[in-house]
Formats: structure tokens, sequence, C-alpha cells
């Protein structure tokens, strides 16, 4: 899912990219998914909470992240991991 998501954001296509997190969400059983930018802007989100007005810069900074994270709390298990969108900066999917 992430080399399609990331080839959705790297052409501007958020509608796009809403609908493959979606099916990734579902085809992996997860209770939610989101896809956000280091800033905190979010870009697609499966529980509909991504900002309306959310456009992607040309390019951004931040979350040099490598690899998955997990953490676990409050009964929630929750994972992190990069999306490299060519030329622009990495995402967030959570």
């Amino acid at each position: 899912a992430t080399p399609g998501l990331a080839l959705a954001m790297g052409s501007d296509d958020l509608h796009t990219t809403q609908s493959l997190l979606e099916q990734f969400a579902r085809a992996q059983g997860l209770a939610s998914a989101s896809i956000s930018l280091p800033d905190g802007t979010v870009i697609a989100d499966t529980k509909g909470k991504r900002d309306a007005d959310a456009t992607l810069p040309e390019k951004w900074t931040g979350n040099d992240q490598t690899g998955v994270t997990t953490t676990y709390s409050d009964d929630a298990f929750t994972a992190r991991a990069p999306v490299a969108i060519a030329g622009r900066g990495n995402a967030i999917l959570e």
C-alpha cells in the first residue's frame, strides 16, 4: 500500500490517497489508519479526521524515521512508519 500512497501523494492526489488508505486499513484489519505530515497536518484518515483544507507543500522536513516503531498504551497498539514522497519528504503512516 505504501508505494501507491507515496505515488498518490507525490501527484497531489489526496482523493486517491484517502481511498488507498481505506483499502489498506480494511485489508490489514485495522481499526483506524492515518497519513500525516511531520507538522501534524492530517492528509488522510479512515475516521474522517483529516484537515479539510490540507494541501501538500512542495517540500517539508522532519520525520527522519527509517523503520516502523510501535507503542502500546491504554489498550491500543499503534504502529508508525515513514512513507517517502519522492523529492518532497517523509509522511507518517499510523
